[in-house]
C-alpha cells in the first residue's frame, strides 16, 4: 500500500468553540444549504478552545474504500482528524488545491456520522479556483485519487 500513498502535512488553529454553522461558512462557503452537514455537528467529539493541529492528509491511490483509511490509522497509530480541522484547513487555504496542484480536492475526516439510516464521513471539496464545498459521503462507496483523507500528527 505505502507505494500509492500521497501525503502533505499542513499546521491550522482549529477554533472548536465557534458555532458549526459558522465553521461551514467560513471553511466551505459554497456548501448546499440543504446538505446533511449541517445537522450532524452531535455524531463528532467535542473539544474545547483554538488548538493549533499539525495535520496529514494522505491520499491512498486510484481506487480505494473506507476501510483502508481506518486500517491505515490503527497501523500509524494517528488519529482521524475532526471535521472542524478540514474547515479550518479550507478556511486558512481557500486555494489548497491550487497549493497542491491539483485540481480539486475532496478533504476527508475518517470519522463517521449516521445520515439517514447509512454511516457517512464529512468533507469538503475544493477547487483550484477557491470553490469549497461541504457534505457527507457514505463509507460504502469507492473513494478515488481526488480524495484525500485526514490524521492528526
Amino acid at each position: 500500500m505505502s507505494a500509492k500513498l500521497r501525503t502533505f502535512k499542513i499546521e491550522v488553529p482549529v477554533n472548536y468553540d465557534q458555532a458549526w454553522a459558522d465553521a461551514i461558512r467560513q471553511g466551505a462557503p459554497n456548501s448546499n444549504t440543504g446538505s446533511y452537514i449541517w445537522n450532524v455537528e452531535d455524531q463528532f467529539p467535542k473539544e474545547k478552545g483554538t488548538i493549533t493541529e499539525k495535520l496529514r492528509f494522505v491520499q491512498f491511490g486510484s481506487s480505494f474504500y473506507h476501510q483502508v483509511v481506518l486500517d491505515y490509522a490503527k497501523e500509524e497509530k494517528i488519529a482521524h482528524i475532526h471535521p472542524r480541522s478540514i474547515f479550518a484547513t479550507t478556511e486558512k487555504h481557500p486555494k489548497l488545491a491550487d497549493e497542491q496542484d491539483e485540481d480539486y480536492m475532496y478533504l476527508n475526516s475518517g470519522l463517521t456520522c449516521t445520515v439517514g439510516g447509512s454511516v457517512h464521513v464529512p468533507r469538503v471539496r475544493c477547487f483550484r479556483v477557491g470553490f469549497r464545498g461541504a457534505r457527507t459521503d457514505d463509507v460504502g462507496r469507492e473513494f478515488r485519487s481526488s480524495s484525500w483523507f485526514g490524521f492528526r500528527e
